[in-house]
């Protein structure tokens, strides 16, 4: 399952042998998904935490997380907001505000089996960004929210048969594709944000 290029090389053979056959346009369609997925791959940069001894020092760090949380109206049963102070950290005058991004995953737990999983609630589906240009001696702040909109809880357990509620939050700050800073409350949900990054990226490889 991990091996890609062993994989569109197997698709490439079934392309040569269903020319004229039904098989022929999904096989096609197989192989030039796994060629896009190799090629971001590729040319996706591995993610790590730089630090002062690799000679590569943080240059963002998260300077505090504010939390708010609203009273219940007509249109959601529940809203939380949470905002992230971010501080440079670098020697530079400026740094390329297009080139930061910040992951958010709200989590909820499972009111009957206390398991926690990513939040099927109202919340970021893309990564956060700050305006530019951002000079070293300011800070910027990137807002998230959490809403759970009126009776979402009980359709959501019709349908899946689940009691969820609202558990935290996981915050990863990233420039130029490497890990600056991270903070997550509970402490436990970096851990389950990993797991939950991971799970994404399977999601790209070929089905067995």
């Amino acid at each position: 399952r991990q091996e890609l290029e062993l994989a569109a090389k197997m698709w490439g053979e079934v392309i040569k042998r269903s020319m004229g056959t039904p098989m022929y346009e999904e096989a096609s369609a197989e192989r030039m998904r796994l060629a896009r997925v190799i090629q971001a791959r590729k040319a996706r940069p591995s993610i790590k935490k730089p630090t002062a001894k690799s000679g590569n020092p943080e240059q963002i760090e998260i300077f505090k997380i504010d939390r708010e949380r609203f009273k219940t109206t007509g249109d959601f049963d529940e809203m939380r907001l949470i905002r992230v102070e971010l501080k440079p950290n670098i020697k530079e005058k400026s740094l390329d505000a297009y080139d930061v991004r910040i992951e958010v995953v709200f989590f909820d737990r499972d009111l009957d089996t206390g398991t926690i999983q990513p939040t099927r609630a109202v919340v970021p589906d893309e990564p956060l960004t700050v305006d530019g240009p951002w000079e070293s001696k300011d800070r910027k702040t990137v807002t998230a929210a959490y809403i759970v909109p009126r009776g979402f809880r009980t359709d959501e357990e019709d349908e899946y048969g689940e009691r969820l509620g609202y558990y935290g939050y996981a915050v990863q700050v990233y420039y130029l594709d490497m890990l600056q800073d991270e903070e997550a409350r509970p402490t436990e949900l970096l851990k389950k944000m990993s797991e939950y990054q991971a799970s994404k990226e399977r999601m790209l490889l070929p089905s067995e």
